[in-house]
């Protein structure tokens, strides 16, 4: 089963994201943090662990800024090849390139319907 880890503090865009992916075959968890994800995944992940398929983060996170998360994701080799799909209110046209040049694959501007991220996020599975 393919593990998809969302970084996001906002409970209405987890349970948006949790309903476009509804009844696939995917684990999908959540970290409501930067300094979660970077725990689970990087600092004490526990012996059963296996990394996910994909990461969908938030950029505006509590603490730690999603370009520092998506940093310190490409720099642990057993992390620097799982694709990061950016969610984000963020109207900022520098975020975007940042997120690319960052290694984030795509950049979706909240706010978004399940469809439109069901599809996105299926694509870059594929």
């Amino acid at each position: 089963m393919r593990r998809i880890l969302m970084v996001e503090d906002n409970a209405d865009d987890v349970i948006l994201i949790q309903r476009a992916f509804h009844g696939d075959v995917f684990k999908f968890e959540i970290a409501s943090s930067g300094e979660e994800a970077l725990t689970r995944l990087i600092h004490s992940p526990g012996p059963d662990d296996q990394l996910p398929s994909l990461i969908l983060l938030d950029l505006s996170l509590p603490g730690m800024h999603g370009f520092d998360v998506i940093r310190a994701l490409k720099n642990h080799g057993p992390t620097s090849g799982i694709p990061i799909v950016i969610l984000t209110a963020s109207n900022k046209e520098d975020d975007m390139v940042q997120s690319q040049k960052h290694g984030a694959i795509k950049f979706l501007r909240k706010p978004l319907t399940p469809l439109t991220v069901g599809s996105i996020i299926s694509d870059c599975l594929d």
